[in-house]
């Protein structure tokens, strides 16, 4: 069965409800945001708007959203019969060798970055220590936003665990989560490797999401049914009664552990927004692909955004880092969003095993986009792809700010183009000879 990666964490699955993954799609344009330089005011009319106030209201629900929609997917009564090799390799496929693949591409933008600025740079030994720390309060990793699938992976370990110790009786489950929350709350904004003592809120969030499947899997019909009109009004209620309750508690970052006034009152309007924003999406079509296939691919694309986002600020720094941007901040989440799409749909062709989705065994393929990433990633050294005279060579005149960015630009689009053509020539050929053998041992 399909699954909803990365935050239906590895976890045996129940039927995909196409509405979430519209609404991880949807989300995530969200993280995008949350992400960028958001300054100065919005103007619509007479009235402005701070944008750092937009930012904080994102925070409120952006993250959290994505654990209550991994508690959507869990399934207690399978996981509780679920050997625990089989579910702790499974989670380890999906998630920790996927967030190493992320962790070195995202190394490798971060390269391409201090290129362009020409400072900045960090050593790989400290790049390292960031990667297996997995929180940028202790070392900075090449992709930061990555200490979710660190932080996700554990919850749904722990979690697993007291699943099974208690044979799946949510009564006890419930009660060891709740002793252990105070971890949490007792240890905001201090520094944990992988977040650890984040463990204990998330899997809160992650039953809290159970809760709402069991709601929703009651008033199933009762819910399709109803008028799209009167979705789009009790979403519309959802969502103000949750920025109520934001500015009623303030910020929370989730990275830091900081919850604002109560932690109570986080939950509360994380809820509300959560659920304000499912009934909006119920309303699109089952068919409608974008926002789907991004929620299907939310493990890539968490890792990967931060740093693609810093490579487009560092090409237009002035646009990025004025006071009203709002044009630069649509541009550039618009840009990274689809993007990241298409890289996404190449690798899922080629290399999925990026993605944390299983190698088809025995496929043409999947084995030749192995081998280009494999050697992509060790065996063309970066001096070459971003120094060599051939590639320095090439002059433009233009408006780009800085004397050595279209430079590299067209060094990185050479060289991909070399990747993405030599793929689409094996692809045209179809080796016959190979795929005659593979029939014929079909056969």
């Amino acid at each position: 069965m399909t699954e909803t990666a990365p935050t239906a964490a590895l976890a045996p699955q129940r039927a995909r409800i196409d509405w979430i993954d519209r609404l991880k799609g949807f989300a995530f344009f969200f993280v995008i945001l949350g992400h960028l330089p958001l300054k100065g005011l919005l103007k619509i009319g007479s009235h402005a708007f701070r944008l750092a106030v937009f930012k904080s209201w994102i925070y409120s629900f952006h993250m959290p959203l994505f654990f209550f929609v991994t508690g959507f997917t869990y399934d207690i009564d399978k996981i509780a019969r679920t050997r625990v090799t089989t579910y702790v390799l499974k989670l380890v496929k999906r998630m920790l060798i996927p967030y190493l693949w992320m962790e070195l591409l995202s190394m490798a933008i971060h390269y391409a970055i201090v290129r362009i600025n020409g400072k900045g740079e960090v050593t790989v030994k400290h790049f390292i220590g960031g990667i297996l720390a997995g929180n940028n309060h202790l070392y900075n990793a090449p992709s930061n936003p990555l200490y979710f699938v660190l932080l996700l992976f554990l919850a749904e370990l722990v979690l697993f665990f007291i699943v099974k110790l208690t044979r799946g009786n949510r009564t006890l489950v419930w009660t060891i989560v709740l002793i252990l929350l105070p971890g949490t709350l007792m240890t905001q904004g201090v520094a944990v490797y992988w977040h650890a003592n984040l463990v204990p809120g998330v899997m809160f969030m992650i039953l809290l999401g159970t809760l709402l499947r069991s709601a929703y899997e009651r008033r199933d019909t009762f819910v399709k049914d109803m008028h799209p009109l009167f979705k789009l009004l009790i979403g519309l209620v959802l969502l103000c009664i949750g920025a109520q309750i934001w500015h009623c508690n303030g910020r929370i970052g989730l990275h830091g552990n900081v919850w604002g006034k109560d932690f109570t009152l986080a939950m509360l309007s994380a809820l509300a927004s959560t659920v304000g924003f499912a009934f909006w999406l119920m309303i699109l079509p089952a068919k409608e692909w974008l926002l789907s296939y991004v929620g299907k691919n939310t493990l890539f694309f968490m890792g990967l955004h931060k740093p693609v986002l810093l490579l487009l600020t560092a090409l237009w720094p002035a646009q990025a880092l004025k006071n009203h941007n709002v044009r630069f901040i649509l541009l550039a989440a618009v840009i990274c969003y689809l993007g990241l799409t298409l890289v996404t749909l190449l690798l899922e062709r080629t290399a999925p095993f990026i993605l944390g989705k299983p190698t088809v065994k025995n496929d043409l393929w999947n084995r030749i986009g192995q081998m280009l990433c494999i050697v992509g990633a060790t065996f063309v050294p970066y001096e070459f792809v971003f120094t060599h005279k051939y590639f320095w060579g090439v002059f433009f005149k233009g408006s780009v700010p800085l004397a050595e960015t279209p430079r590299i630009i067209v060094a990185a689009a050479v060289y991909v183009a070399l990747c993405v053509g030599a793929w689409f020539a094996f692809r045209a050929l179809r080796f016959p000879f190979l795929i005659e053998k593979a029939e014929k041992k079909h056969a």
